[in-house]
């Protein structure tokens, strides 16, 4: 994603992307972190590697974001771990010529918002 701390709210925010992608994406999510507690903690729901209670009670993708992927991955926080992997601060150090392609219709990411011209 180009920017994925101005894209969260397109899947977070109130309507149909929420209640149709957000609410899929995170169901899929708090699966996942099922399994990786599972497997990698013993099951442990007061484990210290995320936030196991907090990641289950999210109801936003940013919220489940900031419990499980922030910790899992070491990033401050949420916001930390979209802004470090957010290709928009790293496509001026492209050395050769890129064809970036992005659906204008995408649920995940703002219509709006293109950052090449």
């Amino acid at each position: 994603p180009f920017d994925q701390e101005r894209n969260i709210h397109f899947v977070d925010g109130a309507g149909f992307n929420r209640a149709v992608y957000g609410t899929n994406f995170l169901r899929t999510m708090k699966v996942r972190a099922q399994e990786q507690l599972d497997k990698f903690c013993d099951g442990d729901v007061c484990t210290t590697e995320f936030d196991y209670e907090m990641g289950m009670k999210a109801t936003t993708i940013a919220e489940f974001e900031n419990a499980f992927i922030a910790k899992v991955y070491g990033f401050a926080d949420n916001v930390d771990y979209y802004q470090q992997t957010s290709c928009i601060y790293f496509l001026d150090g492209i050395a050769v010529p890129t064809l970036v392609v992005n659906a204008a219709d995408d649920p995940f990411f703002d219509p709006d918002f293109f950052p090449l011209g």
